[in-house]
């Protein structure tokens, strides 16, 4: 019996956990600690929103020496993208990123994110790169047209 406890006990210790794991929230005033502790607090007086996301990493020994980035590309429900590259100093952590206030107001929640290290990847179901033509984003069916020149003496084809 023991040393069954034993054996479960080094593989469950020996095992290194590799990959990426992306959890995202929401916050308001019901998620800060001074709601908790009924303590005065700035943000209490102000329309406080935002989110946060957790992104939980692992890498196994050869990504780690090769110093892989990590990088997190967000597209808010603006439209708007940002990219952040991380270089982590451990072969296991967590990096948290918050987008509260002013900020998260201006740009909405995350709709969708796509995370990279090295091989793995993680992509929500409502990531998708932002289309450009001429420099300028599409931001919806109607709301950009391609200019469409014809000289005078052009026929218009007829749809059959």
């Amino acid at each position: 019996m023991v040393q069954r406890l034993f054996v479960f006990l080094f593989f469950l210790v020996g095992c290194n956990r590799t990959g990426l794991e992306v959890e995202h929230f929401l916050v308001d005033k019901r998620n800060l600690p001074s709601t908790l502790t009924l303590s005065p607090d700035p943000l209490q007086d102000e329309d406080y929103k935002g989110q946060i996301l957790l992104i939980k990493y692992g890498m196994p020994n050869q990504l780690f020496l090769e110093r892989a980035p990590l990088v997190a590309r967000f597209l808010f429900k603006n439209l708007d993208e940002k990219t952040l590259v991380f270089h982590p100093d451990k072969k296991t952590g967590v990096e948290r990123i918050e987008w509260s206030g002013k900020d998260f107001l201006h740009h909405g929640p995350v709709v969708g994110y796509h995370v990279s290290l090295g091989d793995f990847v993680v992509k929500s179901p409502l990531y998708a790169e932002i289309i450009e033509i001429d420099g300028q984003r599409l931001r919806g069916q109607s709301s950009y047209s391609i200019p469409f020149t014809m000289e005078e003496d052009e026929e218009i084809p007829e749809i059959e």
